[in-house]
């Protein structure tokens, strides 16, 4: 494991989870073509499976099986389903924490509910930097909340910040490696 994020630290610009689950997984079912692409492919379908059911639990049956379509067919997921990369699992990952955000947003005062959030994020961050756009839109729905309800602002203010720096400080650990 330490070969690994020693290797992607030196020759990537992206962040080594996904390069570790690929490891892990050639380690049990080898590294032939059609052993790393079903990564991608389980993640996809997961997410598609995962986003499909959050969005039946949401949204009214015609809207959700529209979401679900959507997803599935959508040029950019068919092509990450086949591309032995960090694309799918990113993809699957975004759609974990869509759903642990709307979790913290409804339930606002339950600790449970930030700590998962604060490990699917970290989580997701390093597999993708593309997930800071994600997780800058969660804390501007957060701030905009806050605004909008003034009922225990002050302790959904401290939860919520004590969640960003508990993910910081966890992706404070692969900091160093970004700068190589």
């Amino acid at each position: 494991i330490a070969q690994v994020l020693n290797e992607v630290r030196k020759n990537e610009e992206t962040p080594p989870l996904s390069f570790l689950l690929t490891w892990v997984w050639a380690q049990m079912f080898g590294s032939s073509e059609v052993a790393l692409r079903l990564v991608p492919l389980i993640c996809g379908l997961l997410a598609i499976g995962l986003f499909t059911w959050f969005a039946q639990q949401n949204l009214p049956r015609r809207q959700a099986a529209i979401a679900g379509i959507t997803l599935t067919l959508a040029p950019l997921v068919t092509s990450f389903l086949m591309e032995a990369r960090s694309y799918a699992p990113t993809l699957l990952l975004s759609v974990i924490c869509l759903i642990a955000f709307e979790n913290v947003y409804h339930n606002p005062l339950r600790l449970k509910a930030y700590l998962h959030y604060a490990i699917i994020a970290t989580t997701l961050f390093l597999t993708s930097y593309f997930s800071v756009s994600l997780l800058l839109a969660h804390n501007l729905i957060w701030l905009i909340a806050l605004i909008r309800n003034p009922e225990q602002r002050a302790r959904r203010t401290l939860l919520w910040a004590t969640t960003q720096v508990a993910v910081f400080a966890m992706i404070g650990l692969w900091v160093p490696a970004m700068f190589y």
